[in-house]
């Protein structure tokens, strides 16, 4: 996602791992509206799913078909909702169903889902809740599903990451309720000035990868459940300039059903 010039750009394996300039072999842009940044890219199936919003009269999921992107296509189509307010983060979960992060939203639910009918209807999850507590999502950013179906959420405004079992989520109020477990990444610090947590991604051994957008790091945490306790791994500095909105992700993508 090239979000400075509205384009999606692809790039072979090989040219990433050997060249110090590596060139895309396909580019495709722009999407939709030209003043409208792009800021998340899920695949699923045979189709990609960008997140666009202009802060304003923009803000949609924008739908390609892979085979498109990779002959250089740009034939997309608009998935809109009126609950959509700044889409963020996407994320897919075990009934392949896509997730959206409204980021900063203060009139709508904070976490939407979209149905996967093929009807590009998006159905009200989560309530708009008081920013801060302990039973909040606070302008989340990251979204991940770990392998057990449980739905990660990155904190933007506040160092936290909260974590909400499968059995939760089929409360439409869930963003109101306790998370089943919520982890504090930088305990005692309550403003910084900056945003906090941007794009979280779960890699092939269930291990937590989080982007601390404050100290431009890639955080690391292993987990063991019931009751949930978490184990810093190493952390990645200077990995980041604040790319949040998805920001990271784990090689290779899932890109079926689980089952």
């Amino acid at each position: 996602v090239d979000d400075g010039n509205i384009r999606l750009r692809r790039y072979t394996l090989q040219s990433i791992l050997t060249d110090a300039n590596p060139a895309a072999i396909t580019t495709v842009g722009p999407v939709g509206a030209s003043a409208a940044d792009i800021f998340d890219l899920q695949f699923f199936g045979t189709f990609a799913y960008v997140s666009q919003s202009d802060f304003g009269a923009t803000n949609r999921i924008v739908k390609f078909a892979v085979s498109d992107l990779n002959a250089g296509n740009n034939i997309s189509t608009n998935l809109t909702n009126a609950s959509l307010s700044i889409p963020a983060g996407l994320a897919f979960d075990p009934q392949g169903r896509l997730w959206i992060c409204n980021y900063n939203d203060s009139n709508n639910p904070t976490i939407v889902r979209m149905d996967n009918t093929g009807t590009g209807h998006v159905d009200k999850i989560g309530t708009s809740v008081a920013v801060g507590t302990r039973a909040s999502l606070s302008d989340p950013e990251g979204l991940a599903f770990d392998a057990y179906g449980s739905l990660w959420v990155g904190n933007n405004g506040e160092p936290t990451i909260s974590v909400y079992a499968d059995s939760q989520l089929n409360d439409n109020a869930f963003g109101a309720t306790a998370p089943t477990y919520q982890l504090d990444i930088a305990p005692g610090v309550v403003f910084a000035g900056s945003g906090f947590v941007g794009g979280i991604a779960m890699d092939g051994r269930g291990d937590l990868r989080a982007n601390y957008e404050y100290a431009l790091s890639v955080l690391g945490y292993t987990f063991t459940a019931a009751p949930y306790t978490s184990t810093p791994l190493t952390t990645i500095d200077n990995a980041t300039t604040n790319p949040g909105r998805g920001g990271i992700a784990i090689w290779p993508v899932p890109r079926t059903l689980h089952r």
